[in-house]
């Protein structure tokens, strides 16, 4: 072979086009002007990723850049996924809904997976517009920094959203419904002080919900959860009976000297097997006796730790019918049982 050929342009298209892929867009763009089967390729790379505003004349310059990517690409072209990573160190500086109008032109363009994350100092989310987010590609959405409401909130019209993150949200909305949303990550969002929002996702299996502010959503029926994590602060009994539900990760919340809200979970969780505590000065076990056919003894399943604030103990919960045992050690002493 020739000194100096050119091997990586010999590759064909879908190679090329994943090399790009991983690049930041900006970059991907720029290769148009290696040679001339290059000019075109960046059209129908199969993601974008933009990151700023670093690295950019202004924000003018990163918005145009933006608007002529997305509206650039190729007809037809397949959009596994899209990313904005938006870093600002004071207020955002594009117009109120400039986000807004981005996410809906990737949704448009019939993203599979998209991620929109907005940080400013000091940190203030931007508003979405208020209408629903339609798209019948959209698998995957993450949204950080953001202000929802109702109408976003709902995703009946995004019918292939299987999977649903926020944070550093505020919620803006006093429902949220998805039919076809498996797994879901609340995580540093502020919901109304005032109400409560309701939640309905009947096709849900896990849910993360972690560090949240405001008053305690109201939960609908999930018959498929499966996996959960919460950190509620109050208003238990508006949530509903988890008839599904086998792994559990709760928070330091439930360190109460009743401790009714963990009771409350073991309750209203039939089929729990295996139950996560994250506590911090106070060392709790919690165990499932099984059927009384079973010597409550052997079936107290867990670990001692070393206990340094942050692990976490992990408890194997055996049996659907069963009566709740919660053991409360401080130093490893020996192990105390009160039944409810």
């Amino acid at each position: 072979m020739a000194s100096g050929a050119d091997r990586i342009s010999d590759l064909p298209d879908d190679v090329i086009h994943h090399v790009l892929s991983l690049l930041p867009s900006r970059d991907a763009v720029r290769t148009c002007a290696l040679a001339r089967r290059w000019r075109d390729l960046w059209r129908s790379v199969p993601a974008v990723r933009v990151a700023g505003d670093r690295g950019w004349a202004s924000f003018d310059a990163l918005a145009r850049f933006v608007d002529s990517l997305l509206r650039l690409r190729r007809g037809g072209a397949a959009l596994d996924a899209c990313d904005f990573d938006l870093r600002f160190d004071g207020a955002f500086p594009g117009e109120e809904l400039q986000g807004d109008t981005w996410i809906r032109r990737a949704l448009r363009r019939q993203v599979r997976a998209l991620r929109f994350a907005v940080s400013t100092h000091p940190r203030v989310p931007i508003p979405l517009s208020d209408s629903p987010l339609v798209s019948h590609s959209l698998t995957t959405l993450e949204l950080r920094g953001v202000q929802g409401n109702d109408q976003v909130l709902d995703f009946s019209s995004c019918p292939s959203l299987v999977d649903l993150k926020m944070k550093d949200c505020y919620v803006g909305g006093l429902e949220m419904w998805s039919p076809s949303l498996k797994h879901l990550s609340m995580t540093y969002c502020v919901f109304y002080c005032d109400y409560r929002t309701r939640m309905d996702f009947p096709s849900l299996v896990t849910f993360k919900f972690n560090t949240n502010t405001g008053r305690t959503p109201l939960l609908e029926t999930m018959p498929s959860l499966a996996t959960a994590a919460y950190l509620f602060n109050r208003d238990l009994k508006w949530c509903s009976t988890f008839s599904k539900l086998k792994t559990l990760f709760l928070n330091a919340w439930f360190v109460a000297p009743d401790l009714s809200a963990l009771a409350w979970f073991l309750q209203h969780t039939p089929l729990l097997e295996r139950l996560f505590l994250r506590v911090s000065k106070l060392l709790i076990l919690c165990v499932l006796v099984s059927t009384p056919r079973i010597n409550k003894t052997k079936a107290v399943h867990g670990s001692k730790y070393v206990f340094d604030g942050t692990d976490i103990v992990s408890l194997a919960l055996k049996g659907s019918q069963f009566s709740t045992y919660v053991g409360v050690s401080g130093a490893f002493a020996d192990l105390t049982l009160r039944q409810y």
